[in-house]
């Protein structure tokens, strides 16, 4: 399986070897910080961007408390750091989205030292930037590599490799950051969303704010539709292969990705294998943005669809993922690549960050950031 990923990566880079622009340069997972004082050098809610501070303490005390092992104070002003960026020039949602907005969002999660290293607490905050069209094209050209090549050119999506090279101090992260921060700050917010954890580590919230002429309101998830979602996982069941997890409240769509999720042992003796790829096509459909978007997929079931994508590919070796799943999978050839250590635990829902120590890239990032790809300027 692994071969097959990374020829299916190696066909498709080559074919994109004339382009401008790599997967690394609009999805920029950050390298956590080197020794116990360059966090300062990563962006955190107090940076002041061109538009006021990238998280003001007044869409931050509305949104909930990530996290128990750290006082909200500290949160705020110490322990939350950006740990990725994304570019979007065309974000949209719903079924019939037909306008789109130019966009830059952020990452933030805790960071907090373990025997002198950084680590990371499992949550996070997710901020939204717009931009106008002037905005973007400005910011464009500003990011557009100066040799008209991307340096990250034929390498898949993971820690950005001249930023983890040369460490926050070097040059990759403060060009890109002076590139970055005129555009961001709070005048520019259109969204907000979290993600909580329990302190056991076996039940996550996801929440969010949506910005409109300068009021908050809170976030109505779809498919639900609620304020709030919930997912569960037993924590004798946190491995890749036996999983046994719920959400509350659950959609009515992808059953079969439901009853694999709630107990995968049950669910490998009881589904018939027409159920079983059902379940898996369902977890693909939900990791291909093209037939998905934030405006009709909850937010729970986007999170966890790598787990039951992951574990099918697990289980079922033999299965002819092409033929299967060729106009269900993006791209339509095979299991999405990835380069998370680790793919397909039940406990990390990180979609774009960090688990402790792991870089953690879903599937759906990956093709979110090919589907950018496709519409940046050459």
């Amino acid at each position: 399986m692994r071969i097959f990923l990374l020829s299916i990566l190696i066909v498709f880079f080559a074919g994109q070897a004339l382009a401008i622009w790599n997967l690394n340069d609009v999805s920029i997972l950050l390298p956590l910080p080197r020794g116990s004082a360059e966090d300062a050098l990563l962006w955190s809610p107090v940076t002041e961007g061109g538009q006021g501070p990238l998280l003001p303490p007044s869409l931050y005390k509305i949104l909930p408390r990530i996290s128990s092992d750290l006082d909200a104070q500290t949160l705020y002003t110490k322990a939350l750091k950006v740990v990725s960026i994304r570019l979007d020039p065309c974000f949209a949602e719903g079924p019939a989205a037909r306008a789109c907005q130019r966009q830059v969002r952020v990452v933030m999660q805790p960071l907090v030292l373990e025997s002198g290293q950084w680590t990371t607490l499992d949550a996070a905050l997710h901020v939204f930037y717009a931009l106008s069209d002037r905005e973007w094209m400005e910011l464009v050209t500003k990011l557009r590599p100066a040799d008209g090549r991307s340096l990250t050119m034929g390498l898949p999506l993971q820690v950005h490799p001249a930023i983890a090279r040369e460490g926050l101090q070097g040059p990759a992260w403060k060009n890109l950051s002076g590139a970055l921060l005129p555009f961001l700050g709070a005048r520019k917010i259109v969204r907000a969303t979290a993600m909580s954890v329990n302190p056991l580590g076996t039940f996550w919230f996801f929440s969010g704010i949506n910005a409109s002429n300068g009021q908050w309101s809170r976030l109505k998830i779809p498919r639900v539709p609620e304020e709030t979602q919930g997912f569960f996982t037993d924590p004798g069941a946190m491995g890749q292969d036996v999983i046994r997890a719920a959400m509350n409240p659950s959609p009515d769509s992808e059953p079969g990705l439901r009853r694999i999720l709630f107990n995968s042992v049950q669910a490998r003796q009881d589904m018939t294998a027409e159920e079983l790829q059902s379940g898996t096509r369902e977890a693909l459909h939900l990791l291909n943005p093209r037939r998905h978007n934030t405006g009709t997929a909850d937010c729970v079931s986007c999170h966890v669809a790598p787990t039951v994508s992951f574990w099918s590919a697990r289980q079922f070796p033999t299965w002819n993922w092409q033929q299967l799943f060729s106009k269900d999978a993006y791209p339509p050839r095979g299991p999405s690549a990835n380069t998370t250590l680790q793919p397909g635990r039940a406990q990390v829902l990180r979609a774009f960050g960090y688990f402790d120590r792991d870089p953690i890239i879903s599937p759906r990032t990956v093709n979110e950031s090919l589907e950018v790809l496709r519409q940046m300027p050459r």
